[in-house]
C-alpha cells in the first residue's frame, strides 16, 4: 500500500487512504468463479416420492370403533373387556394361549383404538411383558399401560 507524502503549510504529513481497487478486483473474480462453476453443477435432482393415493369414502374404515381393556389379575387371569363409548360390550376371561387369537378376532371385527393393559397391584412384571407381546402380535398398535395412583402416605397421627 502506498502512501502519498503531501505537504500542507510547510510541514510535511502522511496521507493515509485505503486503495478499495484491489479488494474490488479480488470480488470480482470470486464472482465470476462462483457464476462459472454454478453452471457445472447441472440440474438439481430431487428424491423420488411416492405419495398414496387419497382415500376415497368407499375406502374407510366402516367398522366401528372400540376400546379394549385387559385386566390381568394376582393370579395371572386375563380378562378381555371389549367397550364403545355407551359402555362395555363384551367381557371374556382367556387362559394364555387364548390372548392373541381373542385379541386378533377383536381386532379384525373392531377398529380398535387403544388396548389399555391393566395390572393388579402384585402382578408379576413378566405376566404384563407377556401381554404387550400379544397385544402386538395382535396386530394392534395402540397400547396403554394403566397403574394405579398411590394412596396418601401415611404420616404422624395429629
Amino acid at each position: 500500500m502506498a502512501m502519498a507524502l503531501g505537504t500542507r503549510g510547510g510541514k510535511r504529513r502522511g496521507l493515509c487512504e485505503i486503495n478499495i481497487t484491489p479488494f474490488t478486483d479480488v470480488c470480482l473474480v470470486l464472482l465470476i468463479i462462483f457464476m462459472v462453476s454454478a453452471s457445472f453443477m447441472g440440474p438439481q435432482r430431487g428424491l423420488d416420492v411416492k405419495l398414496p393415493a387419497p382415500s376415497t369414502d368407499s375406502e374407510k374404515d366402516k367398522r366401528p370403533a372400540r376400546d379394549i381393556s385387559v385386566s390381568i389379575s394376582r393370579s395371572n387371569v386375563v380378562t378381555i373387556e371389549v367397550s364403545s363409548e355407551n359402555g362395555p360390550v363384551s367381557s371374556t376371561i382367556v387362559t394364555d394361549k387364548q390372548i392373541i387369537p381373542t385379541l386378533s378376532k377383536t381386532a379384525a371385527r373392531y377398529k380398535v383404538n387403544t388396548v389399555t393393559i391393566k395390572p393388579e397391584r402384585g402382578v408379576i412384571y413378566n405376566n404384563v411383558v407377556h401381554v404387550m407381546d400379544a397385544v402386538k402380535e395382535a396386530g394392534i398398535e395402540a397400547m396403554a399401560l394403566s397403574a394405579e395412583q398411590p394412596g396418601p402416605t401415611p404420616g404422624p397421627a395429629t
